[in-house]
């Protein structure tokens, strides 16, 4: 559970976006249990992960690590590409613990949406995709408390398909993130 303290830390000069400190505070009210498979706010103010990728200080400086997409390292990070002051409207970049880097949602809110299939983020060199198969019949314990949490908090309701989302945010967004990230890291 991320206090807001560690999110202070993560953002320093930037405020915590109002969707990220509303999440937390959700977070803190339900407790110790999963809403979203595999997902955890954990602010990362000393960008450990991401820093495997280059450690070039104005690279660090444009990404916030602030969640865990997964059980098994997969990472997202609001992209501060400089067109806003807001990090509400940062684009969320997921880094994949098997190697691959995509932007996934436009903005938190679009990653709010993805949250609301409750799987666990595929993230490899060849996409992201956020499938359930049929087996994948259990929901996450918070998982209806959290989707009442964000119909009345944000007005969004679960979806049942991801792939139109990341394909909106890639087409708008990922070339724009390869130029910028390949300026830092080799292909």
């Amino acid at each position: 559970m991320a206090a807001i303290s560690d999110l202070e830390a993560l953002f320093g000069p930037y405020r915590i976006p109002d969707a990220l400190a509303k999440l937390a505070k959700f977070e803190e009210e339900i407790g110790r249990i999963w809403y979203s498979r595999g997902f955890e706010i954990s602010p990362n103010s000393r960008r450990s992960g991401v820093n495997s990728w280059s450690t070039a200080r104005e690279f660090l400086n444009a990404l916030f690590p602030f969640a865990l997409a997964n059980g098994s390292g997969s990472m997202y990070a609001l992209w501060n590409e400089g067109k806003s002051d807001d990090p509400n409207e940062w684009p969320i970049v997921a880094f994949g613990d098997e190697g691959g880097v995509w932007i996934v949602a436009k903005n938190l809110l679009g990653l709010f949406a993805l949250l609301t299939r409750d799987a666990d983020p595929m993230i490899d060199y060849e996409g992201v995709d956020y499938y359930r198969s049929a087996k994948d019949q259990e929901f996450s314990e918070g998982r209806t408390q959290f989707l009442d949490w964000l119909r009345g908090t944000f007005q969004i309701t679960p979806i049942e398909d991801a792939a139109p989302l990341i394909s909106a945010a890639q087409f708008a967004l990922q070339d724009r993130f390869d130029r910028w990230m390949s300026g830092y890291v080799a292909s």
